[in-house]
């Protein structure tokens, strides 16, 4: 599965990639779940159970502008120098 969050409209949502559209879960159990992250969370504590998404999807890729996957991570790790050579070579 392919997870995605994205907008439509100027209107937040997340969903799968099915092929090649968007289904949308937000639309769909958004008012319980209002982010990627949360149902993420929810699906791996056991506390909702995976969905089956009909090969149909809501929305074409074209027809949504993407956002990043999770809006809202708990935190952000960052490499600056990731080897020697590029340590060296900044100074």
């Amino acid at each position: 599965m392919r997870f995605m969050s994205f907008s439509v409209e100027g209107v937040a949502s997340y969903g799968l990639v099915v092929g090649k559209g968007v289904y949308d879960l937000g639309a769909r159990i958004g008012d319980v779940l209002p982010d990627l992250r949360s149902y993420l969370e929810a699906q791996a504590a056991g506390i909702l159970a995976p969905l089956k998404p009909s090969k149909e999807a809501d929305y074409k890729l074209s027809e949504v502008t993407f956002e990043p996957v999770i809006a809202n991570p708990g935190k952000i790790l960052c490499v600056g120098l990731n080897y020697a050579d590029h340590a060296a070579e900044s100074g």
